[in-house]
C-alpha cells in the first residue's frame, strides 16, 4: 500500500510537471511571433526612414519642432516630394512625382501592428550635416492580453545627401 502511494504521488508529480510545460509552451510561441512581428515591422520602417533621410536632398520641417510626419525633397525627378506619416496608427509612404503629376500612397506596416506616438524632429547642427530624431511605438494589434507586445524606438539619422545649389 505504501509503495502504492509513492507511486501516485510520483506519477502525479510527473504529471503535473508535464501538463504545465505543455500549457505554457504554446502561450510563449504565441508571444514570441507578436514580438517577432513587431520588431521586423519596427526594422523595416526605421530602414526605410533611413534610406529617405540619408538621401534627400532636403528635409522639409522646421527645425527643433516635433512633428508626427516628415516630408523630404530628393534629387530623382521620380520622386520629387517623399512624405512618410502616421495615420490611424499605421505608417504610410506618399511619393509625389511633379512631371508626370502623380501621388502613390503605400502603407510601411501593416494592420498586424498599430504605431503610436511618432515623432520626427529635424536637428540643425552648422556646420555639420541636418540630422532627423525618430521615435515611435509599435505595438502588436491584438486584444489577447497573451499576445501583447509593444516596442519603442528612437534613433537619429544624418542626412548624407544635401541638395547643392551654383551661384546662378
Amino acid at each position: 500500500l505504501i509503495e502504492l502511494l509513492i507511486f501516485a504521488a510520483i506519477f502525479s508529480g510527473a504529471a503535473i510537471i508535464f501538463i504545465t510545460l505543455l500549457v505554457s509552451t504554446p502561450q510563449v510561441q504565441v508571444r514570441q511571433s507578436a514580438a517577432a512581428e513587431v520588431q521586423q515591422q519596427s526594422r523595416f520602417l526605421l530602414q526605410t526612414i533611413q534610406r529617405y533621410v540619408e538621401t534627400a536632398s532636403l528635409i522639409d520641417m522646421d527645425p527643433n519642432v516635433a512633428s508626427s510626419g516628415v516630408r523630404f525633397r530628393m534629387s530623382d525627378q521620380n520622386q520629387d516630394h517623399v512624405a512618410i506619416y502616421v495615420e490611424n496608427e499605421q505608417a504610410f509612404l506618399r511619393v509625389v512625382n511633379v512631371p508626370l503629376g502623380t501621388t502613390t500612397t503605400s502603407t510601411l506596416t501593416n494592420t498586424a501592428v498599430k504605431v503610436t506616438d511618432m515623432k520626427f524632429i529635424k536637428r540643425v547642427h552648422p556646420p555639420a550635416r541636418p540630422s532627423v530624431e525618430v521615435a515611435f511605438t509599435m505595438e502588436f494589434n491584438t486584444v489577447n492580453l497573451k499576445r501583447q507586445f509593444s516596442d519603442a524606438l528612437q534613433t537619429t539619422v544624418v542626412q548624407v545627401n544635401a541638395a547643392t545649389f551654383d551661384s546662378d
